[in-house]
């Protein structure tokens, strides 16, 4: 632990720096342009971290990673965020058979606050848990 009571981390940029603050503020939106340009590996675990820490972060746009899996980190934060309630983001391809997509959709089940998802394209608004329950036994029965 640092003098801060944050956790030591080997990835150092200025990203992770940024990342770790925003997580203590009061930002409520984070918005991305080509971050497949300028983010890491690194940096997006980092921004995980961020996302799953937040307590006022609530909506989060990331379009343009170059696969799902550059998502993995995002996602896995998500389903244990407890404010964020926004999430857009835009892989190029993605399937529903996709292990990755797989992955992400068991974290996403475990987000209470989640209420609306952007993903390449499609949007699928959860106003509340019933309809929630029915897009979760859709997809898993059929």
């Amino acid at each position: 632990m640092n003098s801060r009571n944050q956790p030591r981390s080997q990835h150092k940029s200025v990203f992770h720096d940024l990342f770790c603050s925003i997580a203590n503020s009061p930002l409520q939106s984070l918005t991305f342009l080509y971050p497949s340009l300028y983010l890491s590996v690194g940096d997006l675990v980092c921004l995980g971290d961020c996302v799953r820490r937040s307590k006022h972060l609530t909506r989060l746009k990331l379009p343009n990673l170059k696969s799902i899996e550059s998502y993995m980190p995002i996602l896995l934060a998500v389903g244990g965020s407890n404010a964020i309630q926004t999430l857009r983001i835009d892989p190029n391809t993605v399937s529903v058979w996709d292990k990755a997509f797989q992955l992400a959709v068991t974290s996403l089940r475990h987000n209470s606050t989640l209420r609306t998802l952007s993903l390449a394209h499609w949007t699928f608004d959860l106003q509340d848990k019933h309809l929630a329950t029915l897009y979760y036994y859709y997809y898993y029965y059929y």
